[in-house]
């Protein structure tokens, strides 16, 4: 019997991204490995960003919410409240993450335990 994936809940922050958002989003959900939740913020985008963000939550089903600017700080304070994951994958909207990247870092977190 395969062992159970550990839940990972990928956070991802995003502020005026609008270029890089679909990109970013859609290199999450391309991950080879599959268990894992994402809660989206943005801070306060003065671009198209809420709008782009909010099509993508219809597509992808992630927890969306737009605020007010709080700064990166304290929005991911905020958003670690939320998480349900073993492990925290903190992600900004103007980066991808390659296919195996959550696949690499949680086999790292489990074999090296003091890591992090």
């Amino acid at each position: 019997m395969p062992k159970e994936e550990n839940l990972v809940t990928v956070l991802v922050q995003c502020y005026n991204h609008q270029s890089f958002l679909v990109e970013a989003i859609e290199s999450i959900y391309e991950q080879i490995y599959r268990n894992f939740e994402v809660f989206v913020v943005d801070d306060g985008s003065s671009d198209a960003s809420p709008e782009i963000l909010k099509d993508l939550s219809r597509r992808f089903s992630f927890g969306l919410q737009c605020q007010k600017n709080k700064g990166v700080v304290a929005t991911i304070n905020e958003m670690l409240s939320w998480a349900h994951g073993e492990f925290i994958c903190i992600f900004s909207t103007d980066d991808i993450m390659m296919p195996h990247f959550l696949e690499e870092q949680v086999a790292l977190l489990e074999r090296e335990a003091d890591a992090g």
